[in-house]
């Protein structure tokens, strides 16, 4: 019973996720260590959940008081596409990182600069991310389509079961 139990918990590892998401990019700049996370996984067009991480090199303490900016950058068709949130505390799960909903248009590789300014020291880091199409909608929605079958089935496996029951209970006739 313990096996299996951990025997999931290896298969759903892959699955689960931090309060931040899968990392982007991480890196040193200046007197920050800034780690980039997103949600979902992998991100598409649409609304994505960002969140920052802003350390100290010097030191594993977070930072709690900075001013940071996300910038996301894309060139297309002659043109720029610019879409930039200024994440905060209040919208992370996690309250040790900086979190925004950013609504990203297009898909393909973005630049994403991230900037972070804390009293009198302001660093500034730049990484990629790649952003799929949108999902097809039978993809996205495919577990509402098998709920219903499946209720039935288990309603079914019930019935069958409280019968057997029954005509086990019941004495036999002569």
């Amino acid at each position: 019973m313990i096996r299996r139990f951990f025997a999931g918990l290896v298969v759903c590892a892959g699955v689960l996720l931090a309060d931040g998401g899968a990392v982007q990019f991480r890196g040193t700049a200046g007197a920050f260590e800034i780690t980039m996370f997103s949600s979902p996984t992998p991100v598409r067009i649409g609304t994505a959940d960002l969140s920052v991480l802003v350390k100290k090199t010097a030191g594993d303490a977070p930072v709690l008081d900075a001013d940071v900016t996300l910038h996301l950058v894309k060139a297309a068709d002659g043109k720029i596409i610019e879409v930039t949130a200024h994440p905060t505390h209040n919208q992370a799960t996690n309250k040790l990182l900086y979190a925004a909903n950013m609504r990203i248009p297009s898909n393909g590789s973005w630049r994403v600069d991230v900037l972070v300014k804390q009293g009198a020291n302001a660093a500034a880091m730049s990484g990629r991310m790649f952003v799929l199409p949108p999902q097809p909608p039978f993809l996205k929605y495919w577990p509402y389509f098998v709920l219903v079958p499946l209720l039935g089935l288990l309603f079914a496996i019930n019935q069958r079961l409280k019968r057997q029951r029954r005509n086990r209970r019941l004495p036999a006739r002569r």
